[in-house]
């Protein structure tokens, strides 16, 4: 799908394509909003600095709790980690935000994984951190396929 102002998008999708499979065709995820769950202040400036570079306007939750609250008809990705404090963990917010809102691209992202089956049957991506831009990129990309394959663009 074309961005206003005729640039193409990073998931765009080629037009005889049957089914979302994204490719980069730029560097920017323009009008992108993206819920950063991340209880670490350095690396949650970090992943801010990352996505809004990308062009995405991102809003930041230090904690699962935290951004449960948050009005998701504003969300078009969560971006969060999975090892935090609180009453749950980003995997249990992820099987939280798949029941409630099943069309809503998750990207989780963890340095380690005590218990890698538990990210098994979940509708998600996943990233190690270390992350690189590429690698956030492409699963930004592939979690907005999956559900669909479009990125509301804000006007």
């Amino acid at each position: 799908r074309a961005r206003p102002g005729g640039r193409a998008g990073l998931c765009d999708q080629p037009a005889d394509s049957g089914k979302a499979v994204p490719h980069l065709n730029d560097t920017s995820l323009d009008g992108l909003r993206v819920l950063c769950v991340e209880d670490d202040p350095s690396v949650a400036a970090v992943a801010l600095a990352l996505l809004s570079s990308l062009g995405c306007e991102v809003c930041c939750a230090h904690s699962a709790d935290e951004a449960l609250r948050s009005d998701f008809t504003e969300i078009d990705l969560v971006f969060s980690d999975v090892r935090m404090p609180g009453s749950m963990d980003g995997l249990e917010m992820a099987r939280h935000l798949i029941q409630q809102y099943p069309s809503l691209p998750i990207v989780l992202t963890s340095g380690f994984i005590e218990e890698p089956k538990r990210l098994n049957g979940l509708a998600l991506e996943f990233v190690r951190k270390p992350y690189t831009t590429s690698t956030v990129v492409a699963s930004i990309c592939a979690a907005i396929a999956s559900r669909g394959g479009a990125i509301r663009a804000k006007h």
